[in-house]
């Protein structure tokens, strides 16, 4: 699916495009499967801190089968991982020649003062699109994620239509975005919401494209203010925990959604993906996470994060 922005007047809009597979520098690859099969064959025992978690759900996508789930169409509120859906509409913008990885963007005066996770970016200050991208993944920076929302739409206002269409164009019928970033709206409108199921079909369509994966799976990365290197950690720590397995994708949290993770994994290239909403506190979360990553892979013979493959074999 690609997006194509059309203008008319100060107007702007998409609608569904032709792929095209080797356009402006991404590299587009379609999964195995057509559809996710959404029809659960679930291993209870790969979770035992279940009680932790508001929601979620474990897929396995090389073999397009669902293994866990907690209400998987509840909806929460999502926080950070609303920049999922920003930047693949960024990548697609890229794709389709709106822009490209290079392309120069100022930094508006109201960026500076979005809040939150910042990468803290000054009014007037020039970065390319990657930069912005990787400031938006790996650091969650919200001021960068907010600049290439305006640049690429006009603002922030019409950006979210744009995110909420496409929501409706893959099938998120639960999903509703009122800003780009996922910071909380302080009663101007609704927090940011979606549900496992719906996160699914995001994160599924994001890992088409490497180059998401390229910047989620470092565990830090920099920019430059001027001469001067800002440097910065992903969010994510499983990335740098378990490097050799764990390879995305994207944090979130706010006081109303809890600590939420959309954590992608490729151990022996047998990929899977963790969704996780609403825990408590950063350090449960992600101990539920390897946990349930580490008990999946070992139950499906290719042993736990981080052991050496050499201890183990697919069944």
């Amino acid at each position: 699916m690609s997006l194509i922005f059309l203008n008319t007047g100060s107007f702007s809009f998409y609608k569904k495009a032709a792929s095209n597979n080797n356009s402006n520098n991404v590299t587009y690859i379609e999964p195995d499967y057509s559809t996710i099969n959404f029809n659960p064959d679930t291993i209870p025992s790969i979770v035992s801190q279940e009680s932790f978690i508001k929601a979620g759900l474990l897929f396995d996508m090389s073999k397009n089968q669902l293994v866990w789930l907690k209400g998987i169409n509840n909806r929460c509120d999502i926080a950070s991982l609303s920049k999922m859906m920003t930047i693949l509409i960024v990548i697609e913008c890229i794709r389709l020649g709106k822009y490209n990885w290079e392309s120069l963007v100022k930094i508006p005066r109201d960026a500076v003062y979005v809040g939150g996770s910042s990468v803290y970016l000054r009014e007037g200050e020039v970065f390319t699109v990657r930069d912005l991208v990787k400031s938006s993944l790996i650091a969650s920076g919200n001021d960068a994620c907010y600049t290439l929302a305006v640049y690429t739409a006009g603002n922030e206002k019409l950006f979210a239509r744009i995110m909420n269409w496409q929501a409706e164009e893959l099938g998120m019928d639960s999903t509703y975005y009122t800003n780009s970033t996922g910071m909380p709206t302080f009663g101007r409108g609704a927090d940011n919401f979606s549900t496992p199921h719906d996160l699914l079909l995001l994160a599924n369509e994001l890992l088409k494209y490497k180059e998401v994966l390229a910047y989620t799976s470092e565990s830090e990365d920099y920019i430059y203010h001027g001469l001067d290197k800002f440097s910065f950690e992903n969010h994510n720590t499983l990335v740098g925990n378990y490097k050799n397995d764990v390879d995305g994708l994207k944090t979130g949290f706010t006081p109303g959604a809890g600590f939420c993770l959309v954590a992608t994994a490729n151990r022996a290239n047998h990929r899977i993906i963790n969704i996780i909403l609403g825990v408590k506190n950063s350090g449960k979360r992600d101990e539920i996470v390897a946990e349930m990553m580490s008990n999946y892979y070992n139950h499906i013979g290719l042993g736990k994060l981080g052991e050496p493959l050499a201890k183990s074999s697919e069944k």
